[in-house]
């Protein structure tokens, strides 16, 4: 069997610097859409260490048009799901639609970059979230273990300290 994929990828500038890049693929009915900050924890210093982290859980909490985490409900009802995560270089907040929704997780994802909004109980909620995920990284061996290696190697680059925060 001779089987021939034809990738239909580009990418594209918009007049105001966005760069976007796109695949094509007609087989599937779905949409996956990502909007990477190109910021993460190797930019942060002792006193902002954590804080890429703690921003994409709070991105999530409300933005001008969806109050009181209606985004991510709004997101539900369309069939889609939201989600983000943070890595050393970046954080990646990306939406899975069915593809009729195309202009709308478009639009999701710009409020969601744009007009975010957050109050000082959704800091101290979230507080509370990531420090039980600390934990939860403490008392796993493997991430214990991935964390004492990143440590011992970086030495003196912000690459030896977790993502998460501390």
């Amino acid at each position: 069997m001779n089987y021939t994929i034809a990738l239909k990828i580009g990418d594209r500038s918009l007049d105001n610097g966005f760069k976007y890049i796109y695949y094509n693929d007609h087989d599937n009915a779905i949409v996956c859409l990502q909007a990477i900050v190109r910021i993460g924890s190797a930019f942060e210093d002792d006193n902002t260490r954590g804080f890429s982290h703690f921003l994409e859980h709070l991105v999530f909490k409300a933005t001008k048009s969806f109050p009181h985490n209606n985004i991510s409900d709004y997101v539900s009802l369309l069939g889609g799901s939201f989600n983000a995560y943070t890595d050393f270089d970046s954080t990646c907040y990306y939406l899975l639609l069915p593809s009729e929704h195309l202009t709308i997780g478009i639009m999701l994802l710009s409020e969601l970059l744009r007009h975010t909004s957050f109050t000082d109980m959704d800091v101290k909620m979230e507080k509370e979230i990531i420090c039980e995920e600390i934990r939860q990284y403490d008392n796993d061996p493997e991430m214990a273990f991935t964390e004492f290696i990143q440590a011992d190697y970086f030495q003196h680059n912000p690459l030896r300290f977790p993502i998460i925060g501390t």
